[in-house]
């Protein structure tokens, strides 16, 4: 199943193609039999070479013309005529627009748009729209977790993207989750294991396979050392009308069930927390307002 589109929920699916049968393997076959990509600065340039090279044969046929009107040597007039033609061809043409991208690039360079290969400079000048989220940014796709709210306490998680690799600060001091209070564990717990999304490691990096946001709880997990998951015994899948996702793991002491959702959705579900290893009677108007809190500052909540 890999490449498939489907990034949460539950389905069965039936095999019925593999290999070059595939859709994937239909464009990949494509792809492969594709001609190399002209771009418009290239068809420009090729469009005028022509232009140039029927002028330059022209202008080289009417001075061989005229030298037999004017009843000069013949030879004398084919090899004037071939030198003509041969002088007017623009060698250099190649090197001067490969001069001028390459200080194109340099320009963009100053600008913080680092170019790999030079016909992008000239691609990327014949854009008429950039499309872009909100922000005016164009991102990577991989979203980070940066703060959890958890027992009244506030956390700071460093580290960007999906590598595993961050630590836990509470306050001005480093927090080691396996060693502190037992909600943030539990917190890390129900975003870890009420999800789809897998961590994968390849020769470019890590990568998420399944939807971002999920991805993301995935490494802030992992992060924290918890990279074990006790058997799924069911799943409530997320749907937007719900508001939830829920899934049920088998345990030592009994099965447990992690939910994950709105955070409007959830409290309306619950009627206790854990604080300092105690439950105690839900907070929610508390925990409401750091929601908000956070979604001023543009953390996703």
């Amino acid at each position: 199943l890999q490449w498939h589109f489907i990034t949460r929920g539950s389905a069965q699916g039936i095999v019925v193609g593999t290999g070059e049968q595939t859709e994937f393997g239909k464009i990949a076959k494509l792809m492969k039999e594709t001609r190399k990509i002209i771009t418009p600065l290239m068809r420009k340039i090729a469009d005028f070479t022509r232009f140039l090279i029927i002028a330059i044969l022209a202008l080289a046929a009417v001075n061989f013309i005229l030298a037999i009107v004017f009843k000069y040597d013949l030879i004398y007039s084919f090899l004037a005529s071939v030198a003509l033609a041969v002088a007017a061809i623009p060698e250099m043409l190649p090197a001067i627009v490969a001069a001028i991208l390459a200080l194109a690039a340099v320009a963009m360079a100053k600008r913080n748009a680092l170019i790999r290969k030079l016909p992008a400079a000239e691609t990327l000048g014949c854009a008429t729209v950039i499309c872009s989220d909100k922000t005016g940014t164009l991102t990577k796709n991989q979203m980070t977790v940066l703060r959890i709210y958890c027992g009244g306490r506030d956390y700071r998680v460093s580290g960007v993207g999906y590598e595993p690799k961050g630590e836990f600060i509470l306050g001005n001091k480093r927090a080691n989750p396996a060693q502190g209070s037992q909600e943030i564990i539990e917190t890390l717990l129900s975003g870890y294991l009420c999800n789809n999304a897998t961590l994968v490691e390849g020769e470019e990096g890590y990568s998420i396979v399944g939807d971002p946001t999920e991805g993301a709880l995935v490494v802030s997990a992992t992060k924290a050392g918890i990279t074990e998951k006790p058997p799924r015994l069911d799943e409530i899948p997320f749907e937007p009308e719900q508001q939830y996702m829920a899934t049920l793991h088998e345990g030592r002491g009994g099965n447990t069930i992690y939910v994950k959702g709105s955070p409007e959705r959830v409290l309306r579900m619950c009627q206790s927390q854990l604080i300092d290893g105690s439950i105690e009677p839900l907070r929610s108007d508390e925990i409401l307002a750091r929601v908000d809190e956070m979604a001023i500052i543009k953390n996703l909540v």
